[in-house]
């Protein structure tokens, strides 16, 4: 198992999971179980000697001049069932379907041609899952859980889900307001934490330290709210963005360029990256648990802080 996956899973021991009733949660399949987009786009470039990459694939179905040559691996049955499951995903699954009364569904998107393919593979790299639970079609709009994940803007924003969660890639971030991630540790705190809401009662008590988070809409004042809490002994995370600045004071934030801020990402320097507008954040790894370690409560404006802490 996934050491941060593993340190995941232990931090919620004291809390055991249970279901009164039985939720369901549907995953995509293609880049957020299986390698799919990379896979594919080194598969085209070999052929066709080309130096195709998958930042410039800001939307979903992007096929404009060679990135149509792309789409072909899909329509490949050798490609198809040769896809692996991503780092991860394995036990993720495997340790999601042990929580009682949790059902699992995989709702995946692949030309009936390749339907057989993928249910072969779907058994075979995740045997813990029945196989009436895989459903094959590009329909999900018409299908109804209680948490569906994907990373496709269509198929997020058509889904009638009670919790839609989009996993980010480069042809959703522009998509804001959602709950989202980056990868399975982030992803296992979001649907516990959704699970604990909806049917497991816990004494609230606030630890010190904690981090918290102030949530609303643009004109808030979450910033003004920030820096009274600091004024009172919180701290609050610097990060890094690629806005202008519009204060003198703004003291929470590193300016830095697109290009900057893109040398940085792949670098893994930021725990979690989004966008808002045309704006790029990053939070910097460590940046909040070099807060608590001090001893103080940190306080972070705009979004939910969903990732670990390693002590």
């Amino acid at each position: 198992m996934d050491a941060k996956l593993k340190t995941i899973l232990n931090n919620f021991e004291e809390l055991p999971l249970s279901c009164e009733k039985k939720i369901s949660i549907a995953f995509d399949c293609d880049d957020l179980l299986f390698e799919c987009i990379e896979p594919a786009l080194e598969r085209t470039n070999r052929l066709y000697n080309l130096n195709l990459t998958e930042d410039k694939m800001t939307h979903w179905g992007y096929d404009e001049g060679d990135y149509a040559k792309v789409y072909e691996c899909f329509n490949d049955p050798e490609f198809v069932a040769n896809q692996k499951p991503l780092k991860g995903a394995r036990p993720f699954i495997k340790e999601l379907s042990k929580i009682p009364g949790v059902v699992i569904y995989f709702i995946t998107a692949v030309p009936s041609a390749m339907m057989a393919i993928r249910a072969e593979s779907l058994a075979k790299h995740f045997p813990t899952i029945d196989q009436k639970n895989f459903i094959l079609s590009s329909s999900k709009h018409v299908a109804s859980f209680d948490i569906f994940v994907d990373d496709a803007p269509h198929n997020v924003f058509n889904n009638n889900s009670e919790y839609v969660i989009v996993k980010r890639k480069s042809w959703n971030q522009n998509i804001t307001g959602m709950l989202s991630y980056s990868n399975f540790d982030e992803l296992w705190v979001i649907i516990t934490s959704i699970l604990k809401k909806k049917h497991i009662e816990i004494d609230h008590h606030i630890e010190i330290p904690s981090v918290f988070a102030l949530i609303g809409p643009s004109g808030g004042e979450k910033n003004k709210i920030a820096r009274l809490l600091c004024k009172a002994g919180m701290e609050r995370p610097i990060s890094y963005t690629t806005r202008k600045k519009a204060e003198d004071n703004e003291d929470n934030y590193h300016f830095i360029s697109n290009k900057e801020f893109e040398i940085l990402k792949k670098q893994g320097f930021f725990f979690e990256t989004t966008v808002y507008g045309k704006n790029k954040f990053g939070l910097p790894n460590n940046a909040i648990s070099d807060i608590l370690s001090k001893g103080k409560n940190a306080v972070t404006v705009g979004y939910v802080w969903y990732g670990s802490i390693e002590s």
